[in-house]
């Protein structure tokens, strides 16, 4: 926290605009300003706008891993600190992103929340930032770091270089992290849905707890929630398709439901 100070405080901003793709079958909306809570908005403006993440407008619509772990001992986990306003919009895009409150017209000068081709832009310039990184990998904002070796001892040693790559790249390309959800050098971790763990990838004990906690389904559509959610864990469970046939068969067409 000391070294890498910089890369916990501020707003990130990658290299490159994204221009927006519009989905031409869409008609553009203008909702009326929204009346509640103005100090709070107001003062939340101000700070955006001083941080270059929306600016006033004077006077939208848009479209939209597998690695090995045989000698991971331990792992940890940063988070991307407002991941999507790293990303710098065009002009032109920006303009589609204005917003009209009782202060005015905004627009956003980076990618807004709710732009329906923002996580997987957003993704793409995470998963760049961080390519060619020994030991690092990334997925939606979090990025884990493992590190490896015989002994546990190799393994802190491995992932302390790899962990201070990534710091090195992250204050190279102006990336920055969330301090408070920073997770170091465990034993394992949830990633991707599954425990990460030093004997490898382990089925999460809360998703099993949620199933076995789920209510007897009474309907169709509780059946295919059930079998949903435990498509989750159909890597652990080699007979899954075989053991779920008859919960299909019961959202079929017609079926009698028994």
């Amino acid at each position: 926290m000391k070294e890498y100070a910089d890369i916990f405080e501020g707003t990130g901003k990658l290299q490159g605009k994204y221009h927006l793709e519009l989905d031409n079958t869409a008609n553009p909306a203008v909702h009326p300003p929204r009346k509640a809570i103005k100090e709070k908005l107001k003062s939340e403006l101000e700070r955006l706008t001083k941080l270059e993440i929306i600016k006033p407008v004077s006077n939208a619509n848009s479209v939209g891993f597998k690695f090995e772990l045989s000698r991971a001992k331990v792992f940890s986990v940063v988070d991307a600190k407002n991941g999507f306003l790293h990303v710098e919009l065009v002009e032109e895009s920006s303009l589609l992103t204005t917003f009209n409150i009782p202060f005015g017209h905004y627009r956003w000068l980076r990618i807004a929340f709710g732009l329906s081709s923002a996580p997987e832009e957003y993704q793409r310039r995470q998963d760049q930032t961080v390519e060619g990184l020994p030991g690092v990998r990334s997925i939606v904002d979090d990025i884990l770091i493992y590190g490896e070796g015989d002994t546990e001892e190799e393994a802190i040693d491995d992932h302390d270089r790899k962990f201070r790559a990534l710091m090195e790249r992250c204050r190279e390309r102006n990336f920055k992290l969330n301090k408070e959800k920073l997770k170091l050098k465990l034993k394992e971790s949830r990633f991707i849905g599954p425990l990460v763990t030093s004997e490898g990838l382990k089925p999460d004990p809360e998703k099993i707890r949620a199933v076995m906690d789920m209510p007897k389904p009474t309907v169709v559509s509780g059946v295919r929630r059930i079998i949903g959610f435990v498509t989750y864990l159909s890597k652990f469970l080699q007979k899954l398709i075989d053991i779920c046939e008859p919960l299909r068969k019961l959202t079929l067409k017609d079926s009698e439901f028994c």
